[in-house]
């Protein structure tokens, strides 16, 4: 008996293929297999009814699955368990026209995983497909409602979304912040201490003068602070602190810690974890659970254990964020063993055994013991009592976890002591007089927050719930070089553009879903469509009215485009345009495109030199472009789809001259 099982990835299929055996035949659809057409809305009131086409390039693989499916006996969809997972099982479903199949769901890799799913097969759930056809449906509708009228409007292409436009104003917020940031003086105080050979600071505890630190400017009294000439220790108190292990990778994690400790792109992560995945070397990388099945469990802690790594009686488990779909595992190597990666692949680059060795390491740790410190904090008063002043120190006891994996820098205040502060012990409760080393006054400003990079930008979308972290680097990709919203520095820092600058002013209170709560409001009317307490219809039929009333709005303001200030006139006669920046600035075109199709190199670059066609040229003639050498001809041998042609050249090296020999001569 064969049967055939469906799932997303073709990488998966190999990995299910080697594992199942010859009674199954694996196929993956890498992905949907019908969308919205490109060309088209797609949807429209009152019935919102979606229609469908094959995706490009998925034909192949239809054709494929439809094969398949006539020679085996049973057909198992087992594509992801989230609500996308479950529309691509519909859309299977309708496309191969199956009446009699199975569906399966599992978040484990792992072969005995499989086997138990097949064990318990159920039908596709029509409400998750529902449910994921809203949300596709409304970002259709915003897409292609709102782009177009903000092009006619601004005189030029403006495309919005429902997740790219706040992502936008996400970067201009933040750049806003920094403009608008006033800085304030302040004042710190420190006094160093010593005893025996051991020094130490305390700074001064400003809480009797200030209600924060940032509002401290007293010089009076910081002068008397710092000079006291002798103080007491009033409190000393030792406290143990227990570092739990870090869970294993979710995506965000993945991307936050390695664009911040790897100085890696998101987009370069994403490919280069795509290829560690498609190779068999980490589990699937788009999961938002940390959680690890009994397998994996006891394949990390048994590793741990054989190479002397300290390990819980118990496994350490992770629970999932509270809006976690929980489709896959977190993200682990399913083999311990190997380490070393370059070896394994021919393309594979420094890059490559970087992120395998965080992931690695990260995956040994989240099963290590805890890690264990002492905080101690001793407490100083000046013998008149006006002034306390605080040090602190921290001391690690028991490393643990962190043998094999370095914390992240959590931006908490890191200024106070990793060392073993001074044995003040017999000084408590003013035994014993302290005589300062000396007193130092700091003199500081305010600053402003810094513009997002690419970490800190993901950490802000994912708090805010834009989004999904599989499809950040493609927001920004898009916002960048394809909309030319946002500009990406080489230390991968985001900032505004005026382009972006006129999207936000045009959007800003006049959308719901330029707002940063509408994401998480449409996932909570999605929920209501899973749990029956809302219907599709209802929902984005509300939805789109309401986007329909905001629109209407609109048109009746009068926009300004901030990006066209100072931009030259297209030099078509007739032509109301401007030229713009195109594909990141590689050239400028037109704002009327596709009206006008003028285009022109940008300003200081140097323009390319344009091939003249000259008639009658023949072998042996004097070269018509230069005047000085000999036609000839060549075979062109670069790849592509004029290789094989005969074209003409001139002997003189240098001489620009190139046609091919069958063109036409006409002038």
């Amino acid at each position: 008996m064969k049967t055939l099982l469906i799932v997303e990835s073709p990488a998966k299929a190999k990995k299910f293929a080697k594992s199942l055996g010859s009674d199954y035949l694996v196929i993956g659809t890498a992905g949907h297999i019908r969308d919205l057409p490109h060309n088209e809305m797609g949807v429209e009131a009152p019935n919102y009814s979606p229609k469908y086409v094959t995706q490009q390039g998925k034909s192949k693989i239809i054709r494929a699955l439809k094969d398949a499916a006539k020679v085996c006996d049973k057909v198992v969809i087992a594509t992801d368990l989230d609500r996308e997972g479950e529309a691509i099982a519909w859309h299977i479903q309708q496309v191969l026209k199956l009446k009699n199949y199975d569906r399966i769901t599992f978040n484990s890799t792992n072969k005995q995983a499989i086997l138990d799913a097949l064990a318990k097969p159920r039908q596709i759930d029509m409400a998750m497909v529902r449910a994921q056809e809203a949300r596709r449906v409304l970002d259709r509708r915003i897409g292609y409602c709102v782009s177009p009228l903000l092009r006619k409007m601004l005189g030029e292409s403006y495309p919005g979304g429902r997740v790219q436009s706040p992502s936008v104003r996400l970067v201009k917020q933040r750049r806003d912040e920094i403009d608008n940031h006033v800085p304030v003086d302040y004042l710190s105080v420190e006094l160093q201490l010593k005893k025996g050979e051991v020094f130490c600071k305390a700074k001064l505890d400003i809480s009797s003068f200030a209600s924060k630190a940032t509002e401290f400017n007293d010089i009076a009294v910081a002068n008397r602070a710092a000079n006291v000439t002798c103080v007491n220790v009033s409190d000393i108190k030792i406290n143990p602190v227990i570092v739990k292990a870090p869970k294993p990778f979710i995506t965000t994690d993945l991307m936050q810690e390695a664009t911040s400790k790897l100085m890696l792109g998101i987009k370069k992560v994403t490919s280069i974890a795509q290829e560690l995945y498609q190779e068999g070397l980490i589990t699937y990388i788009r999961t938002d659970a940390p959680a690890l099945g009994p397998v994996a469990l006891d394949m990390i802690r048994g590793y741990a254990v054989d190479n002397g790594f300290d390990v819980p009686a118990k496994p350490n488990v992770y629970a999932a964020a509270e809006d976690a779909q929980e489709a896959h595992e977190g993200i682990y190597p399913p083999d311990m063993n190997v380490k070393d990666i370059l070896g394994l692949n021919s393309r594979f680059t420094a890059d490559h055994q970087k992120l395998y060795s965080l992931i690695w390491n990260r995956t040994l740790a989240c099963q290590m013991v805890a890690g264990k410190d002492e905080k101690t904090v001793i407490t100083f008063a000046a013998a008149n009592e006006e002034f306390k002043y605080v040090a602190s120190g921290t001391v690690v006891k028991s490393a643990g976890w962190r043998k094999v994996y370095k914390p992240a820098d959590d931006g908490a205040d890191k200024s106070g002591s990793k060392a073993q502060l001074p044995d003040f012990s017999e000084e408590l409760n003013g035994c014993v007089a302290i005589t300062p080393v000396g007193g130092e006054i700091g003199k500081k400003k305010t600053k402003p927050p810094s513009l997002y990079n690419q970490a800190t930008f993901l950490k802000k979308m994912a708090s805010l719930g834009i989004g999904r972290p599989a499809t950040i680097a493609s927001i920004i990709e898009t916002i960048s070089i394809r909309h030319n919203y946002i500009s990406v520095s080489k230390k991968l820092a985001l900032d505004i553009t005026p382009r972006g600058e006129t999207l936000v002013a045009s959007l800003s209170g006049k959308f719901s879903f330029f707002e940063f709560e509408y994401t998480r409001d449409v996932e909570q009317r999605l929920d209501n469509i899973l749990s029956g307490d809302d219907t599709y219809l209802k929902v984005v039929s509300e939805i789109d009215a309401e986007l329909g009333s905001e629109m209407a709005v609109l048109s009746t303001l009068k926009l300004v485009n901030h990006a066209a200030k100072g931009r030259d006139k297209c030099e078509v006669e007739g032509c109301d345009g401007h030229y713009m920046p195109r594909i990141g600035g590689k050239f400028e075109g037109c704002s009327s495109f596709p009206e006008c199709t003028s285009t022109r190199q940008p300003k200081g670059t140097k323009a390319k030199v344009k091939r003249a066609v000259y008639q009658g040229v023949k072998v042996d003639d004097d070269c018509p472009c230069c005047k000085k050498g000999v036609v000839g001809t060549k075979t062109f041998d670069k790849k592509g789809t004029n290789k094989g042609r005969e074209f003409f050249h001139c002997s003189i090296y240098g001489c620009k001259l190139f046609q091919w020999v069958n063109q036409n001569q006409a002038a």
